[in-house]
């Protein structure tokens, strides 16, 4: 066999073969995470879901410091709405005082929301009470980032049964 031939019958073996790696794995390429670095900008407004009188959230704007990253802006968003509220007649859907230890996103758009301890330990219970801090994180993310899909939440780095008892937080909640 000449050295051409034996050229081209190895190219074509390499070409299968990495063609046969990368299409089983095509489908997580298909989809870009967001962007992770932040431009620069210093202050970002955001849309922050907080409780009403009548017992249903209300969106409200804010102005958040951006961090390096959008996980650093997706922990200080939350950070903000946990934080004791200034405008009367609102409550917040997330216990105050909640501490958020880490956010990541995997490569299906869901972003992990991992927090302290203290959201279960204050979460003031009933089935509208976690209805209401659920319904807030999706929408918070879903107003404030469109190109996620779902929400995870934990504590303390560990999957939970609920916050208080009552719904299911084993599951990815869908944001739209």
């Amino acid at each position: 066999m000449s050295a051409g031939r034996k050229f081209f019958i190895t190219a074509v073996a390499v070409l299968l073969a990495a063609a046969a790696l990368y299409f089983p794995f095509k489908h997580r390429f298909s989809k870009r995470p967001p962007a992770l670095i932040n431009s620069g900008n210093a202050g970002k407004s955001v849309v922050l879901y907080f409780v009403n009188e009548d017992g249903t959230l209300v969106g409200l704007n804010r102005e958040i410091v951006s961090g390096v990253t959008v996980l650093d802006d997706i922990r200080a968003i939350i950070t903000e709405e946990s934080s004791p509220q200034k405008k009367s007649g609102l409550l917040n859907a997330i216990p105050a005082g909640v501490s958020v230890r880490n956010v990541f996103i995997d490569d299906k758009q869901c972003v992990y929301i991992d927090f302290g301890r203290v959201l279960t330990e204050r979460h003031g219970g009933g089935t509208q009470g976690e209805l209401l801090t659920l319904e807030a994180l999706k929408k918070t993310i879903a107003a404030n980032y469109p190109e996620l899909d779902s929400v995870k939440v934990l504590v303390e780095g560990k999957e939970i049964a609920s916050l208080a008892g009552h719904i299911s937080t084993r599951e990815k909640m869908k944001v739209r």
